[in-house]
């Protein structure tokens, strides 16, 4: 209390004109932490110059915001193709025992039938006649196509919901995944896809995903679990304490410098 008065009763002296407000003489120097990093001079406060590192900012993003976010899309990447696995294989067993390629969730030439296929089936890889007396091959678009569609129609929104805290980077989350899944198709496949089916598939799959997680975040985003809060908000009752500790060191910056503007 005594220390607090005489700063205050110190910040009420005239200071001479042109001259930066003076310390207390029991105020200890202030010196910048890790969290005060000013890339630009004239946004330093105090006259503090900006200390040499690396940028805090990754793509437009916090390092700290774009770490999470692929911390987050390397843990539901893989649950992503492990359910596509799984709707394939049932919709393989149920068209007369189709064998099941480890590569079904990658090759898109799939979408379009090869030799001896139906008409039908080469006009639309999902037509009503398609394996009509050609045997099991002419399932095999249909399971392509089937499975890919139910993948990221039932499948992806809820990984989205679960990892996103915010409904406006539902977008952001979707995008990712399907840009990922077109670098994976193209290295696994040596090539990128070229027919029309799988990139209008691709394409529908992506605006369906996205705004049915956006529309589960909005809604239903608040009766998330614990766990998934406490990913994004740290320990239980804790705050962000990026904004937190900002706040702290600016009111110690006005006590000890004296300055009662706010």
């Amino acid at each position: 209390r005594k220390h607090l008065s005489d700063a205050l009763d110190y910040s009420l002296e005239p200071l001479p004109s042109g001259s930066p407000p003076a310390r207390s003489p029991e105020a200890p120097e202030h010196t910048p932490t890790m969290m005060q990093k000013w890339d630009d001079p004239d946004d330093s406060p105090e006259g503090i110059a900006p200390e040499d590192g690396p940028s805090r900012f990754c793509l437009g993003r916090s390092c700290a915001e774009s770490q999470i976010i692929l911390a987050r899309m390397l843990l539901i990447t893989p649950l992503l193709y492990a359910g596509w696995y799984l709707f394939a294989a049932v919709i393989s067993a149920s068209f007369e025992d189709l064998p099941l390629s480890g590569t079904v969730p990658f090759k898109h030439e799939r979408f379009v039938t090869g030799d001896g296929a139906s008409e039908a089936n080469a006009r639309l890889a999902f037509d009503y006649r398609v394996g009509r007396g050609s045997g099991p091959d002419e399932y095999r678009p249909l399971t392509a196509w089937l499975s890919m569609v139910l993948t990221n129609a039932l499948l992806a929104p809820w990984l989205i919901f679960l990892c996103a805290h915010d409904s406006r980077r539902a977008v952001d989350y979707s995008s990712s995944l399907q840009s990922l899944h077109v670098i994976l198709v193209t290295g696994i496949m040596d090539g990128l896809p070229d027919n029309s089916c799988w990139w209008l598939t691709m394409t529908g799959c992506w605006l369906w995903q996205s705004q049915v997680a956006t529309l589960l975040l909005s809604r239903c985003g608040s009766g998330r679990s614990g766990c998934t809060r406490r990913l994004d908000w740290g320990p239980r009752g804790a705050g962000p304490s990026l904004p937190v500790g900002i706040a702290t060191e600016h009111v110690s910056r006005r006590v000890f410098n004296a300055s009662l503007v706010p």
